[in-house]
């Protein structure tokens, strides 16, 4: 993909992801750690979608077939997108301790 431009983008389960992290990171470390998340969290988007990022199979990650879904991490959560074409939509972010296997079955590509 190319670093000047790369075409990324969330999807609504993603976006209702994102605040809800950036919601439980402001009840419990504040308004300025809440912040920083959530940049490094977007900074993490835009360094996948550059390609400047190690990333995997979701099948990897929790044993589930090959569905092409990908991960990165992020922080102490996964973001989990796909491909198409130029374009990497981030279909959601989980957290490194939830149940993977479960919370990966459940999602899909609909946006």
């Amino acid at each position: 993909m190319s670093d000047r431009n790369p075409i990324w983008r969330l999807t609504p389960q993603a976006q209702n992801s994102l605040i809800g992290i950036a919601l439980w990171t402001l009840d419990r470390f504040g308004p300025a750690q809440a912040e920083i998340y959530e940049n490094e969290l977007l900074a993490r988007c835009a360094e996948i979608a550059r390609g400047r990022a190690h990333i995997r199979d979701c099948s990897a990650l929790a044993g589930l077939p090959a569905n092409r879904l990908y991960f990165a991490r992020a922080g102490e959560h996964f973001a989990v997108f796909a491909r198409r074409g130029n374009e990497v939509v981030f279909v959601d972010f989980l957290h490194a301790q939830s149940n993977l296997p479960t919370r990966l079955e459940a999602l899909t590509l609909l946006d």
